[in-house]
């Protein structure tokens, strides 16, 4: 599996510390999945706050749109709404 579909991974099973790892090896945290969603999207749909803080502290994009139009901060409002 590649480096970008690990960081999927470990973002959906709110693995902060195997994101970081795969950050560190080259993961990018601007890639995206076939709906336009990059890690910080997923982390925000799901509500995981510490992880989206993290994405967002080592710089990853909140205005960021996906196919729907909708921004990770979005999501993460309507996920701990």
């Amino acid at each position: 599996m590649k480096l970008n579909e690990q960081l999927f991974s470990a973002v959906l099973s709110n693995n902060i510390e195997e994101a970081e790892r795969l950050i560190n090896a080259g993961a990018s945290v601007y890639s995206v999945d076939k709906h336009g969603r990059t890690p910080l999207h997923h982390a925000a749909q799901r509500g995981y706050v510490d992880l989206a803080e993290y994405l967002i502290k080592i710089g990853t994009d909140v205005n960021s749109v996906d196919n729907f139009r909708n921004t990770s901060l979005h999501l993460l409002r309507i996920a701990v709404i």
